[in-house]
């Protein structure tokens, strides 16, 4: 996990749920079919953005943690 993949997946994965919410666009009828709701289309990208990001681009070892914020 990097955060360059985790940044980039919610941008991607929040903003596909924001479209298919507000109508900005639709799914294909086949996908549409299935029943899902926006969200889960939003994950689905969000994972497809964040896997390979996270692996293209890692954090540089030693890097800041949450930990180091107390």
């Amino acid at each position: 996990a990097s955060s360059t993949g985790a940044f980039w997946g919610m941008i991607f994965g929040g903003g596909l749920t924001l479209s298919l919410l507000t109508g900005i666009w639709r799914l294909p009828a086949p996908l549409h079919n299935l029943g899902l709701d926006a969200s889960a289309w939003g994950i689905a990208l969000s994972t497809l953005v964040f896997v390979p990001l996270s692996l293209r681009f890692p954090d540089a070892p030693g890097g800041h943690t949450a930990r180091d914020l107390k």
